[in-house]
């Protein structure tokens, strides 16, 4: 085993500059998605109450194409799943992107340098606020008249499935990778599933605009 260098940046990972790199990131991190949340709060509740009143047939095309965006999100939730728990890895074709290019700038980083610290906490800052602000448009749909209690309770629904998301998928990729293929036909399945049936009740909104026989 080569020596311990303590002066050397690449390998101080017990030192107080990595920790300190370490308390940085999730400090950025929470700021960045408490920041994300309050604006995306902010908007949900001025797109519901410039949106009361709604003609019946506005309120049927807003649900039905709400139900298509849905769609699509859980379509590529099929497709992204499996990479996420480790069955294959991103290629060339991407069809939505988990990561960012602002993490290769930091691949070797002197933790003693204050100004490389602060370089790092606007990266993560704007990565995981970019993160956030793919799905801002997307989502707009699904706030237009919504009652109030229905804005605290997606917030709150969306981070606890987002949190049970991301610890199943830390558990099957850490201590259960041999039953990760199962898993990941499983879970293609059930989305894949879920992905017709919102696109069908898509449909049949929008088939009440026009009253065709369509179904």
């Amino acid at each position: 085993e080569p020596p311990h260098d303590d002066n050397n940046p690449n390998n101080n990972h017990n030192s107080t500059a990595l920790q300190n790199a370490y308390k940085t990131i999730h400090k950025s991190s929470l700021i960045a998605i408490f920041s994300s949340l309050i604006i995306y709060t902010i908007t949900a509740i001025c797109v519901s109450l410039f949106t009361r009143g709604l003609k019946d047939e506005v309120i049927a095309l807003i649900v039905g194409s709400s139900k298509f965006v849905a769609s699509v999100i859980v379509f590529i939730l099929s497709a992204k799943f499996p990479q996420w728990i480790g069955v294959y890895h991103e290629g060339a074709i991407r069809l939505a992107k988990c990561s960012s290019n602002l993490s290769i700038h930091f691949m070797n980083i002197d933790l003693s340098n204050d100004q490389s610290i602060t370089k790092l906490r606007h990266h993560v800052l704007l990565g995981v606020t970019f993160h956030f602000a793919k799905f801002y448009i997307l989502l707009l749909p699904f706030y237009c008249g919504v009652r109030p209690i229905t804005i605290p309770f997606s917030i709150l629904t969306g981070s606890i499935t987002g949190f049970v998301l991301m610890w199943c998928i830390f558990l099957i990729h850490e201590r259960n990778r041999n039953r990760r293929n199962i898993v990941a036909f499983v879970v293609i399945f059930i989305c894949s599933v879920m992905s017709s049936l919102l696109f069908v009740r898509g449909m049949a909104w929008i088939q009440e605009i026009w009253n065709l026989t369509l179904m």
